[in-house]
């Protein structure tokens, strides 16, 4: 036996167990459009989320929990808000209507009030007012301390919307280094697993074969077969041309 041969039977072995790389499992991401937490319960997620170690693990369900809860305290300012102007409304509809029940005094009724209060022998006592109706004025100390209350509420879902989004976007910071790094490897790699897939599905029946493009057409081809299909050119001699006297020619 050569020895290029010895060499050549050595050298198959290391050939054959080179490992092959792995290619890392990727979440794709947790949010929609809008930024919001998703519905993680589908089957790719579900099968993406097993095979994550425990601390990506850890990390995804931090994310998930603080997300929640921003998203929550989020959708209670914007009730809030609205909350707040309404009852705004309504103190400004209860301020009126204790005013209408209850004017305020006039400038004679003041001024008489203060004549008599200096010469109460000589001046009339001032007439007294009717009754008001407690109700309005009961009215407008409800909707003040209503108006209050969802104000201090407001102000303190702005300090948890604060607080949250930050421990939000750090967990998320937390969730993404705990990921593998995408290389332009990884992704070829990927691309080649899926065509491979593909092609092993049609060779099996599972999916169809995607339909065969048509044959492309050029635009020297396009003008010739416009320059064919168009009407030929013919002269036209018009309806007197029969009529019309032959020159001297003829």
């Amino acid at each position: 036996m050569s020895i290029l041969t010895k060499s050549k039977k050595v050298n198959e072995p290391q050939m054959a167990t080179a490992p092959a790389p792995v290619v890392p499992v990727v979440l794709s991401s947790p949010f929609d459009a809008m930024g919001r937490l998703r519905d993680l319960s589908g089957p790719d997620d579900l099968a993406a989320i097993e095979q994550m170690d425990d601390l990506q693990k850890s990390a995804l369900f931090q994310m998930c929990s603080a997300s929640r809860e921003a998203e929550a305290v989020e959708a209670k300012l914007s009730e809030l808000r609205i909350a707040v102007v309404r009852a705004m409304h309504a103190e400004t509809l209860a301020i009126a209507a204790n005013d209408a029940n209850n004017p305020p005094l006039t400038h004679q009724e003041l001024h008489q009030q203060v004549l008599y209060a200096h010469d109460p022998v000589n001046v009339a006592k001032p007439k007294g007012r009717r009754p008001v109706n407690p109700k309005p004025a009961a009215e407008l100390k409800s909707a003040s301390e209503n108006l209050r209350t969802l104000r201090d509420e407001l102000m303190q879902a702005q300090l948890d919307e604060k607080r949250l989004t930050r421990i939000r976007g750090e967990s998320i910071a937390a969730f993404l280094r705990t990921q593998t790094p995408i290389t332009d490897e990884t992704v070829r790699r990927q691309y080649m697993q899926r065509a491979l897939d593909e092609r092993a599905d049609v060779a099996n029946g599972t999916i169809a074969p995607a339909p065969a493009p048509p044959p492309p057409r050029w635009p020297i081809e396009e003008g010739y077969r416009a320059r064919g299909a168009a009407p030929k050119k013919r002269t036209y001699l018009g309806p007197t041309a029969a009529t019309k006297k032959l020159g001297p020619k003829f």
